[in-house]
This record gives structure tokens, sequence and C-alpha cells, in this order.
């Protein structure tokens, strides 16, 4: 308080009119109530302008000299005069310098404002203007700019008159660190004429410049021209004046034009200078200049400042960016790129809402509607920048990422990327301790051993992570698992083996709290096997995420090259409920160019917009392209920074002339050139290994091709920014920069350098060497060929062979067999003539048969058949031809024609191996062997399983392998021999002990004790006996069994529903090794779900992912299997018609199928066809065709023969022939077909006795229309209600449906329409239930 009253003592000592004293507001301008700021003293302080209020923290000294100015004027003329007073005698026994507490408003005229800043300047001991004072200055600006360019752009009919852009007729308000700026007064004045606009906004920016000089120099007045020589009007210009101008001759506007020129040289440099003395960066210095130029209204020379919105984005990128725009900054004036994201808003917001809603939905469905991206675009035009972008943003919400590059060298090293890309991965989560627990938790619970072990071999850094403490796992040396080709050939190991791992260990990565963002760069160059990865993960995402899984995929690659990955996504679109979300980077704009340009050279973006258009030209839009041409014009002189100018200097004259490569690599290619040799060199040897190499390989060859070290080349390549240097490894910073160097390289050059690292390497690394580093032997080797040019040594083309074979043999682990065929076929290629030569025998032999066995993996039948001919011909005993026979059996059984010939090629084989079979077969023995072993079976087996010995005799395990062959074969045909092949597999297995096969040898005996006898309890005790033993075997077996026994012997005990789980368990478990055997357990469990009643709709998606398979896999009878069910379901749901495989051919047509059928003798196929076609027909009351299909059917499986083996889909042609025939009876009275019912019944009868769950309420319909045709209403009335209550106890909500259907249809015939319309409305609900809509709104 005493201090203040000092303070106010003072003011009044200085003769002060009271109502001029500080304390005073200025009139409805100034708000008191801003913040504080630290006043000291000085003598020649400038003059306060406005109302300020000032309180003392100490006392005044003698020597402070304080001006102050009234406030509320507007006008110089109304300014009241300065007043200059000194303190009196400080009370204070020392006078010390005081220090004053300024209370500065919220707002304020700019002029005290300024003012307010310049004695904060002096109270600091700042002796310029500073660089807090620059940007704030720089805001206002920027805030007066955008107020008048809004008011350009909206008030189309007017403008603000000179006057008012003027510095007193600006308020600032100041709002925590943030300043803005307005105009007091905004009048607008209405334009006339053609050219006022332009005029008027020339003029106003000149203004508006005149209000940055002022403001940027704290209060020094703007240079002025000669008043005579600027047009201050703004009225319009006149047509006739217009017209004098046009008319001028060329000699005329030249003189003026020279004149205006001179003029501007003189004149244009002096407000630059004097706010360059002052202190300002160049950057203001230039635009005030700029602004300033326009006095001379539209012709103002060619830098002025033309419009409002080149002002604001001037002041806005100084704003925004103060370091690279405003201030000078301390750097060599050359063009450099950042390293950021430019142009890409849209795209990079569509990125990461999908990554939003995979994180934010609530269900399975919802979320992987929305989980894959695929980003293509043209090459350099910034698709992994975009990744990198959305990975720092989604790393910074909690995601993992994991990153994986392609390599256009990398085509024969299958799944090597994703697999490196995982294992650099998990080596990081290895070292967090913390982070890594909960990862390493989920691994362990989601993989048995076995499945690890499996996935050491490809990811070797797992076995690290899964390992706790230390652990013999950690210490010891992993096991290398070898697949026997023999396994590869009859488990049919399929191309989902690992990418099941894969997924799952991906699932078990991510989860709810961690989402991983999986990023696959350059798909366009992706292996065989990588390619099948990604269309599994993206087909069958759904059975790969569960509820705590999150995961987002996103595939980059070329636009402009082709790519295997993105020719698979129209299908995945169309037969997955996983839709891709597409992205495609386009060309950039000249004005996306100009923000690059701009950024590169931090220059304005109206002054760089000239060379922006130029380079747009030249370089098409592409990113890359841009980058390297900005750079080639700085090398070539023709883009330079003038250091006495301080501005961007070029010629866009020259530029447009120079000569462009069309390409970026050739462009690189010129910059390949400025280097040294020894950089060079190294950059070649880092593209003969791809994109990337590990540092721990090339250190094996620093040293090759005349190169003193290709570590220090490749280090100076990275300064140069062409090599980048990551975690122990190097890579090219772009793909385009490797393909620049492997176009510098000379072919022979090239040949000769691969062949020299690979020996090197071969040298240098021993036998047992990193899989990693055989694979890159193998590509240099087979990069080359067998030139006799290059390679001419008999010996080493075969030890190359071998290297392939050895690679060949790692391919199929994974497996990769389209890589198992490039790496197998080039070996062959290798021993050339020397194939099957005494000394290289075993290796072609080997050979051949991985050729035969990938190429069937394949499809490519021709070449398989080649290559088993060839085997066949040239084995020296017989054993060595087993293998090649095992592929081709397999492949005549899949093939739809062809699968009676596998039983024949089977037999023969067995024959050879002494398992001989009578011929023919006789159903008296059948009955006899079967008969024998029954006894024996049920003592034995039960008990002695466990106690049993391995079978180890070569020429017993070899001749199990095709047993089960001729097992499976001869049950699909409907063999006779199926029963005896089911017994001989069962006595060699207690001969010679436990084969593999055995548990299906058991599971045959029991389905053939039902079909023979129809002894349900010992085929129900066998199929028991024959799971247990599968599973005490590690389960190795088990999907085999399972299709016989939950899919053929317990569904005539069991209820029908309860054998779903286990069959498509059993598929899920075989998908990812044994192909064949998981489809099998597909088409039985697509059956039994579709008996069951099961929902139309799920079952439908359910066989997407079936028939995707099997076409994918060319299991063609499996797959004419499907197609009678996807015909009914679309025939009963309303929906499409499903697509046909093209391999195929006319397979959705059931009639075309049954000629098929009948004509090969497919049994199987023929009843399935018949069963469904008779449903479909008797459901929608097509009773004419149902007869013609009964009266067909009888007649063909009389003159066919019924085999022995009876399928579930012969229980419901038998079912529905009945309901048919009891029909066609009411119709005709024909007894034919009451024995065609009756035996129906008494079939039924037989399999109720077995299994009344499933066959009762089948029964009782089929007995019910036996009574309504006989007469029995009163026993027909009670079946029926009987068959409704029976098939909803049992929970066949179909036949219900039906049931209801005709029981109603009975009532009516009965004249009971009450209970004829409940029957039809619980019919029309069980429709609904069932998905049968078209049958539903039918009866509607």
């Amino acid at each position: 308080m005493a201090a203040a009253m000092k303070a106010q003592s003072c003011w009044s000592s200085c003769g002060l009119p009271n109502d001029k004293t500080p304390s005073r507001q200025a009139e409805g301008i100034i708000s008191m109530s801003g913040g504080d700021a630290l006043i000291r003293g000085e003598a020649d302080a400038p003059p306060l302008h406005g109302t300020a209020a000032v309180a003392t923290t100490t006392p005044f000294s003698a020597s402070c000299v304080v001006h102050i100015r009234g406030g509320g004027a507007a006008s110089d003329e109304e300014y009241i005069s300065d007043s200059e007073f000194k303190c009196g005698e400080s009370d204070v026994e020392e006078p010390t310098k005081f220090s004053t507490v300024l209370s500065v408003p919220e707002t304020l005229l700019l002029r005290d404002w300024m003012f307010h800043h310049s004695l904060i300047q002096r109270a600091q001991g700042s002796s310029g203007i500073d660089k807090q004072y620059i940007e704030k200055a720089a805001r206002i600006a920027l805030s007066l700019a955008t107020i008048l360019l809004k008011q350009h752009v909206s008030d189309s009919n007017g403008f603000m008159p000179e006057r008012e852009i003027c510095i007193d007729n600006v308020l600032v308000t100041t709002l925590d660190e943030d300043v803005q700026s307005e105009f007091v007064q905004q009048t607008i004045l209405p334009r006339y004429g053609w050219g006022a606009a332009s005029y008027s906004q020339r003029i106003a920016i000149c203004n508006l410049g005149g209000i940055f000089f002022e403001l940027f120099s704290l209060g020094d007045k703007p240079p002025r021209k000669d008043p005579s020589t600027i047009l201050t009007s703004v009225a319009p210009l006149s047509l006739d004046y217009v017209q004098k101008m046009i008319d001028e001759d060329d000699t005329q506007k030249s003189t003026k034009k020279q004149a205006r020129q001179e003029e501007k040289n003189e004149d244009e440099d002096v407000p630059y200078t004097l706010l360059q003395n002052a202190g300002i960066p160049h950057s203001i210095c230039r635009l005030v200049s700029d602004m300033l130029e326009n006095s001379g209204g539209i012709f103002s020379h060619d830098n002025s400042v033309a419009t409002f919105s080149d002002a604001v984005s001037d002041l806005r990128q100084m704003v925004e960016k103060p370091e690279s725009f405003l201030h000078d900054p301390l750097k060599m004036r050359t063009p450099s790129i950042p390293k950021k994201l430019y142009c890409r808003d849209d795209a990079l917001k569509q990125c990461l809402d999908v990554a939003q809603q995979v994180v934010d939905s609530d269900s399975i469905f919802d979320r992987h509607s929305r989980s894959a991206i695929m980003l293509s675009g043209c090459s350099g035009s910034g698709k992994s920048r975009l990744v990198q972008e959305v990975s720092t943003r989604l790393q910074k919400k909690g995601w993992q990422y994991l990153y994986c590059k392609f390599d256009q060298a990398e085509g024969m090293r299958p799944m090597r990327k994703i697999t490196s890309a995982i294992d650099r991965f998990l080596l990081d989560i290895t070292f967090d301790r913390d982070g890594g627990e909960e990862i390493r938790s989920r691994i362990t619970n989601a993989f048995n051993d076995e499945d690890l072990k499996n996935l050491f071999d490809v990811i070797p850094t797992l076995k690290y992570l899964v390992s706790s403490g230390d652990t013999p796992l950690l210490d010891s040396e992993s096991e290398h698992r070898k697949l026997d080709p023999v396994e590869l050939s009859s488990a049919l190991v399929s191309n989902y083996k690992m990418y099941r791992s894969i997924a799952m260990l991906l699932k078990s990565i991510s989860s709810a709290s961690q989402p991983l963002l999986l990023c696959m760069d350059d798909l366009q160059w992706s292996d065989k096997a990588s390619v099948e990865l990604i269309y599994s993960l993206l087909v069958h995402i759904d059975q790969m995420v569960n509820e705590e899984s999150r995961l987002l995929l996103i595939g980059c690659y070329r636009s402009d090259e082709e790519c295997p990955v993105a020719l698979k996504v129209e299908e995945i679109t169309r037969g997955s409920r996983v839709s891709v979300t597409n992205v495609n980077l386009k060309a950039l704009s000249p004005d996306d160019v100009n923000i690059i340009v701009s950024d590169a050279l931090c220059y304005p973006r109206r002054l760089t917009r000239p060379l922006a258009n130029v380079i747009t030209m030249k370089t098409s839009g592409n990113p890359l392209f841009i980058k390297e041409f900005l750079t080639s014009l700085a090398a070539e002189n023709l883009l330079s920074y003038s250091l006495s100018r301080h501005k961007w200097q070029w010629d866009e004259e020259l530029i447009q002339v120079r000569t462009v490569s069309d390409n970026v690599a050739k462009l690189l290619t010129r910059k390949l050139l400025r280097l040294s040799e020894h950089v060079l060199s190294s950059l070649s040897i880092l593209s003969c290994f791809g994109s990337e190499v590990l540092e721990s390989v090339l250190i094996n060859v620093r040293d090759v091709c005349s190169n003193p070290d290709v570590i220090t080349g490749l280090e100076c390549a990275a300064a140069e920014g062409l090599v980048e240097k990551k975690k122990g490894s190097y890579r090219f910073s772009h793909d385009m920069i490797q393909k620049a160097v492997d176009d510098y390289i000379e072919p022979n050059g090239r040949q000769k350098m691969l062949l020299e690292l690979a020996e090197t390497l071969l040298k240098r690394t021993g036998e047992d060497r990193d899989d990693a580093v055989l694979f890159i032997i193998v590509d240099f080797v087979n990069r080359v060929g067998p030139n006799p040019n290059f390679v001419s040594s008999a010996d080493k083309r075969a030890r190359y062979a071998a290297l392939n074979l050895r690679a060949g043999e790692k391919a199929s682990i994974v497996p990769d067999y389209k890589s198992v065929c490039e790496y197998v076929e080039s070996g062959i290629n290798f021993l050339g003539e020397d194939n099957w030569k005494p000394n290289h025998y075993h290796l072609s032999l080997a050979l051949f048969k991985h050729a035969a066995i990938g190429q069937w993996a394949l499809g490519n039948t021709t070449l398989m058949s080649d290559r088993i001919n060839e085997v066949c011909h040239k084995a020296k005993v017989f054993e060595d031809k087993l293998e090649v026979l095992d592929v081709l059996i397999h492949s005549l059984g899949m093939d739809g024609a062809s699968a009676s010939k596998s039983i024949e090629h089977c037999s023969c084989v067995l024959e050879q191996l002494g398992e001989v079979f009578p011929s023919p077969i006789q159903n008296e023995y059948i009955v006899e062997e079967l008969s024998k072993r029954k006894t024996r079976l049920l003592d034995i087996l039960p008990t002695n399983t466990e106690a049993m010995s391995v079978m180890v005799h070569p020429l017993k395990v070899q001749s199990m392998r095709f047993l089960y062959l001729l097992l499976y074969f001869s049950h699909q045909q409907k063999d006779k021999i199926f029963p005896l092949v089911a017994c001989r597999m069962v006595d060699m297995t207690l001969e010679f002990g436990l084969h593999e096969f055995s548990s299906v040898g058991i599971a045959g005996m029991a389905l053939s004790y039902y079909t023979v006898f129809a002894d349900v309890d010992t085929a129900y005790r066998l199929g028991k006996v024959a799971v247990n033993m599968a599973i005490s075997q590690g389960q190795k077996s088990f999907p085999e069994v399972a299709s016989i026994v939950h899919g053929m012997v317990y569904v005539w005990r069991e209820p029908l529903q309860a054998v779903l789980p286990p069959l498509l368990e059993s598929y899920n478990t075989a998908k990812s090794g044994k192909t064949t055997t998981a489809l099998v357990n597909a088409m039985l469990y697509t059956y039994r779900a579709y008996f069951s009643g099961s929902p139309l709709k799920k079952l439908d998606q359910e066989m997407t992912g079936f028939l995707s398979r099997m076409a994918h896999h060319k299991r063609v009878a499996l797959y004419l299997l499907m197609i009678p069910v996807s015909n009914a379901i679309s025939a009963f749901s309303g929906g499409p018609t499903r697509d046909a495989w093209e391999g195929i051919g006319q397979c959705k047509d059931d009639d075309e199928n049954l000629k098929t059928a009948i004509q090969h003798k497919e049994l199987t196929l023929y009843e399935c066809i018949v069963a469904l076609k008779m449903m479909r027909c008797f459901i929608f009351r097509d009773l004419d065709e149902s007869q013609t299909i009964v009266t067909n059917c009888q007649e063909l499986l009389e003159s066919m023969g019924h085999g022995l083996v009876v399928h579930l889909a012969t229980a419901y042609r038998v079912f529905y022939s009945g309901l048919i025939a009891f029909h066609c009876f009411r119709d005709s009275l024909d007894r034919c077909w009451i024995n065609i019912g009756n035996s129906s019944i008494a079939k039924m009868e037989s399999w109720s006795d077995g299994c009344k769950w499933n066959f009762e309420n089948k029964l009782l319909l089929l007995q019910a229309e036996s009574d309504y045709a006989l007469g029995n209403m009163n026993s027909a009335a009670e079946k029926y209600r009987q068959a409704v209550e029976s098939s909803r106890q049992h929970r066949f909500v179909h036949e219900e449906a039906i049931a209801c259907e005709l029981a109603s249809l009975f009532h009516q015939k009965m004249n009971d329409q009450e209970l004829s319309n409940r029957y039809m409305k619980r019919s029309i609900e069980c429709y609904k239930t069932w998905g049968a809509h078209t049958k539903a709104m039918a009866l509607t």
C-alpha cells in the first residue's frame, strides 16, 4: 500500500491532470485485467501510448524517467503531449535501481502493445528485437492477414477503405501465451468497374505491409515512394484507359516496362535493408518488402505479394515452423526434404479409422469386417512412409508393430522375409522383461511342445522367448526336424501346415491391450509361401483371432506391377466375410509438390510455386522422384542459394529444357556415377544380397570382388542417404536405389560377382551353416544357372545340385512347394546329362522324388507324371519307387474321374509288397473273415494297446501306408475290398506292432461290422477302441479315425448333433498338416450338419472356407460331393447359387454331376446327389420329379451294385424314397409304391433300434404316411403328432417343419381346418428357423 501511494504521488508531482493518470482506463478500448510485466526504469525509455496502471515494488530511483501519454485517442492530432518527469529522492538510504510491475491489459491498441514489449526488452537488457517478440508479432500479422483474406473472399461486393488498414486501427488481445489481433473499425466500400477488385487488394496488401513494417521494427515508419508515382485512389479503371494500354506498340510497352524495372531496382531493397539493419529475420524482410511493392496497384513487380492468401501462406509457415521459415536457420542452404508424410492426409485417416475399428468393435464379426488394408501406388509414391506414419501413431496408443519388406531377389527363399521379421520382433520382446512376459505366457498357453518345435526351425528366437530361466532349451542346440519325403507324400503335409502355426503365433502376440499392426511391404515380390500365408490370414482371419486378439494387416504393393497378393484380393472380398480396405496413392498435384519444395528449401510457397510447377511436370508428381530431382538440380548448380541476397535462385527455362530421365532409377544412376569406386562396389555387393543383409553375413564377404572393405563402403553410402543401417543389418533406403545399382552392374560382371560371393560363403561357413546363409548361397548359384561359361566343372555342378536338394528339403518344412519345385528343378538342371549316373544316382532319385511331390502339391499333374515316370524307369529297386507311387495313387484318388484307378494301383503296389487280396471277392468270404476276428478284437485290443510295441519292419511300415490309402479309396467307391483291408491292417498291427494308421484299421473294422452285420454294438465298441488308441498315440491319426468313427459309426448310435464338434475339430487339426484328411472331415461335417438341421446361413458361411480350400488343393472328388449341399442351401434359403470352381467345369449342376457319377461308378457321389434331390423335390412338392428320381434310383442301384458300405446319405435316401412312395400310392394305388415304402419303414426300424434319437422321428413320419395311404386315419393322426413331437425333442427343426406340413395336409383332408392351420403355422416357423425362407414364403 505504501508503495502504491508513493507511485501515485510520483504521478501527481509531474503535473498531470487527474483524469490522465494511469489509474484511468481508455474509453471502451483497454481492459485493465491483463497480466503483470516487470519494468526496470530507464532514462531514455520511449513514450507509453495508452493507459496503464503502475505499482512499484521498490522505491523509485532518482534517475528514473517515465514517459506517459494519455489514452483513448485514435489519431496523432488527438494525442496528448508526452510528459517527462523525474521521481523525487528515494526514502531508501542507499539509492537502488527500481523495478516496477506493469499490469499489462488483455486488450491494447497495437501501438501500446508494441511499447509494452519495448519496455520489457529494455528491462531485460536486450539490445535488439528478441526472438520471442518476433514470433508474437508474426502471430499478430497472421491474424490481420487472415481477417482481410476472409473479408476479401466473403465480401465479394466491397473492401475495407485504405485509411482503415493502418496501425492505429488494430487491437491486440493477449490470452495466455497466444496473441490475436483485429481491426477496430471495418467499413466495407463497394467495388466498381473492371480491375477494381485486384487493384483494391494490392493497395490493401501494401497498407498491411506498412503495418507489418512498424510492428516488426517496433514503431519505425516504412519508407514511402514518390506520391506522384503511386495511384492512391481506389476508383475503377475506365475502359478507355484500359483500351489505350492495350493499343500501345511494343516499343512503348518495352520502354515503360524498363522504366518500371529501373524504378523497382532503385526502391525494392530500401524496406528490406531497413528491416535487416534492425535485426529482423530475412523472411520478414522479404515478405514486408514484397507487400510494400504493391504501392503501384496492378502494375506492381512480379515478386510482390499479389493476394492475401499468399501473405497468409507465408505467415502461417512462419508461425507453424518458426525455426525453418521465420528465423534464419544456421544450416547449409541445400535442398533437404524433411522425413515426414506429405499430402496423404486422406489415406492416413483411412488407415487410422480402420485401426480404430479393430480396437473398438465388440464382436468378432464387426472387428474382422475391416481387418486388412491393401495399400497400392507406383514406386516412390510414399507407401512405406505412410505405413511408417501409421505405425508411429498407433505405437503411441500401445500397438505393437511388425514390419516385413519383401525383396525382388528373395523369390526362392520361402517365407524368409516374414519369418525373419517375426524373429527380429520376438528378439526385442525377449529382452523386454516386463512387456514380454505377458506375450511369452500367451504363446506357451497356445502351443503344445511339438508345434513349438516346428516353429523353432524357422523362427529360432521363439526358442529363447518361451524358455524361462536357464533351461536346457536355452543351452542345448535345437534338434533340426528334417521332413521325410515319405511323410510328405503319405501324410500329405499341406501348404497350410506352417501357415496355421504362424497365424496362431500372431494371435498369441496380439491382444486387446497390445494390438498388433502387421505390415508387409513390396508384396509384388512376395514368394509363393508368403502369398499363401497372407491369403490364409485374410480368408480365415475369423478362425485365427479370438475375443482377446486385435490384428490389423497392411499390405503394400506397386500398382504398376503384377502383385500375386493383389490378384487374390477380389477373391478374398467375394468369398470371405472379411472385406479389404483398398487405399491407392496417386501422383501429387502441383500444390502438393509446392509444399514439399517449400519445406525442402525453407522458402515461402508463393516464391517456390513456379519452380514446383516445373518439377511437377518433370517428375509427374512422384515424391521420390521429386526428392532426387531437387538434389540433382542443386548438384548441377541449376538451383542455388544466394548468401548475399538471402534467396534461392533458379532459371526455369534451363530446368525446363534440361533432359530428364523417364524414371527414377535412371536419375539415381546419374547420382551413383558421382560416387567413388569403393562405394559403388560396396553397393553392388549389397544389391546381390537383395534389399537387406545382416552385417554378420557381410563380415564373411567384406573383402571380396576386389573391394578392400565392403562395410566401410556401405557406411559411406549411408552418409549419402543411399543405405540405412538398422538393428545389425544394412538395407537400401528405397528399392529404386537398389534398382539403380542393379542397372549399373553389367550382366557378366554380376554373374562373376554372384559366384565369387557363393564360393566365399561356402568356404567361410561350415556344413552346419544357418539356413538363411544356405538360401543365400543357393540363390546366388541359381541366378547364375548351369551356364558352362561360369560353371564348367562337373563336380561343381553336382555340388550345386546337392545344395538345391538341401534347400528343397528345408522348404518342405515350411512347407512351400513352389519353392521346393524351384530348388529341386534347379538341381536337376545343374546335373543335366549327369542325372542317374552311378555316382549321382541317390542325388537324382531324391531330386526327382521331391519334384514329383512338389508338382502334385501345386496341381501340375503333367510335370508330376513326367517325374514319376522318370523315377519308375530309372529306379534300381522297387522300394525306390514307393514314394512316387504314393503320390500317383493320391492324385488319382482325388481326381473325380480317376478315383477307381487308385484302387487298382494300390492293389498292385501291395501285391509287390506281399499283401495279396482274393479276386473276385465273395460276400461269404468277407463274413468269414470278420467273424473270425470279432472275439479276438474285443478281448485283446481294449486292454493291450498301450503295451504293444511299435512297428519297425520296413516293408510292413510301407504296406500299412498303402493299406490306409486302399481303405480310404475303397470306402469312397463302396468297394467290397474295404472290410478285408481293415482286417489286414488289424492283423499286421497285432503281429508287428503299432503303426500310425493302426487305429484307422480298427476304425475300418468298426464300420465293417455295422455295414456287414448291422451290429451297432460291436461297431460302437470298436470305434471307442480306435479313438482311445489314436489319443494314446499322441492323436497323430485322430483326424483319420474321427472321419470314420464320428462321421460314419457313431451316427448310428449317438445323436447326430454330437458328432459335429469332433469332426470340426479334426478338420481344424488336420488342415495344418493333412489336407486330404482335413477336407474329408469337412465334407462329413457339412452333410451331418445339413441333415441335423443346422442353420443354413451359418452352414453356408462355413462351406465357403471348405470349398475354397478344396479348390485351392484341387480335391475334385470332395468338391463335387459338396456341390449338392450348396445347391440345396441356395434353393431353400433363396440365396444366389455359388460360383463354381473353374477347374471342375459344370460342377454346380446336379444333373451333370449325376451323369458323371453314373459314368465312373462313383456310388458315394451318386447317392449323395440323389438323397439331396429327393429331399428338395419332396419339400417343394415337385412330386412328379420325385417319382422319376425314386424310380431311376432303384434301377441304377440294382445295376451298379450296392456294395457293403452304408453312408448316412443312404438313410436319408431311404427316408425320402418312402415318403415319396406313399404319396405316389395315394395317387396311383400302384402296389409297387407300397413295397418301396414298406422297405423304407423296415430299414428305418432297424436304424431306430440302434439310435432312437436320430431315426425315431423319421420312422414315425413314415408310419404316419403309410397309415394315411392305407386309410388308417386315427392311427395316422397319432403318428403325425408323435413325429412332430419326436422331431422337436431331438432338435431336428427341418424335419419338424416337414412333419408339421404333412400333418397339416392330412388334417385339411380330414376337414379339421383349425388343427391344420395350427400345424401349418408351426411348419412355417420351423422353416424360417432353419433358414428355408423360400419354402416358408411358398407356404405363406
